[in-house]
């Protein structure tokens, strides 16, 4: 009589685990970029909620007459304490992170998603971008002026939102834009 056996043979084994291989070696470095994916989709995000708090911001500082206002500070702002330049929501602690809701600072000991940065080195007449940069805290590190990083530092992660104002050169007015960097994320 023959035993009936049942069962695998050796050789459907490594067959299998050859090919569950290849797959792995195939599949890994697509499962890998998701990271960098999912992060510059964040980034992406932050810009849009940038952008629409922009133009937000600016109807509100229209609407308070302050379009042709070039310097940001307290004769530049609202009702709610929030700075305006040149209408749009300035580039200062008082002005965009007042108009857009994200969990964001400047100090990045705080823990929050967002760490911020500004460049301001505004003067009328003088049509050098004025910007604020955001990008995930954890990316960045602070080593200049710990706790604060600086717009370089976040700059170097490559993995960035940056909202700018350009004022005109005759200082009449400015636009804004929204830029963002995700190469590094």
């Amino acid at each position: 009589m023959k035993a009936n056996l049942k069962g695998f043979t050796l050789i459907e084994l490594v067959v299998v685990i050859v090919i569950i291989g290849v797959l792995a070696v195939v599949a890994a470095p697509k499962f890998l970029n998701i990271q960098h994916d999912a992060r510059a989709s964040v980034i992406e995000g932050v810009a849009a909620a940038l952008g629409n708090a922009s133009e937000i911001g600016y109807g509100k500082g229209v609407l308070a007459g302050l379009e042709k206002q070039y310097w940001a500070g307290s004769a530049t702002a609202d009702e709610e304490g929030r700075e305006y330049h040149y209408g749009f929501p300035a580039v200062k602690p008082k002005g965009m992170p007042m108009f857009v809701d994200l969990d964001a600072t400047n100090d990045i000991s705080k823990g929050t998603e967002f760490v911020w940065a500004v460049y301001d080195n505004y003067s009328p007449g003088y049509t050098v971008p004025v910007y604020m940069i955001y990008t995930i805290s954890d990316l960045v590190e602070a080593n200049t002026h710990y706790p604060y990083p600086t717009k370089e530092e976040i700059e170097e992660t490559k993995c960035y939102a940056r909202y700018e104002i350009h004022a005109y050169q005759d200082s009449s007015g400015a636009e804004a834009k929204v830029v963002t960097e995700t190469s590094g994320c």
